[in-house]
């Protein structure tokens, strides 16, 4: 049972990102008038199949690791990003 509540959230999200993200129901014009209800589910599945293709495809992370990559890695990235920002815009001016 717990899959199932996982198989619904990838199935939500994935409808809610259809919705925001790849246009909803709409569909290509050249294909004429096909019914939006088949553009939203055909593109609801596609991005189902291509998180559940990455789930099962990507290693798991333990908690340790995941920690370990947010300290040594991505920290030092994100404060590397500001100060670049922060620089390029001292020198190039932003309004």
């Amino acid at each position: 049972l717990p899959m199932a509540e996982w198989y619904l959230n990838v199935m939500a999200l994935s409808a809610i990102a259809v919705v925001l993200f790849l246009g909803g129901w709409s569909g290509p014009r050249i294909l004429g008038p096909l019914s939006p209800y088949f553009w939203f589910l055909a593109k609801t599945f596609g991005l189902v199949f291509f998180v559940m293709w990455l789930h099962w495809t990507l290693p798991r992370f333990q908690a340790k690791d995941v920690t370990e990559i947010a300290w040594r890695i991505m920290l030092p990235l994100a404060l590397l990003n500001v100060v670049v920002t922060a620089t390029v815009v001292y020198f190039f001016g932003g309004s």
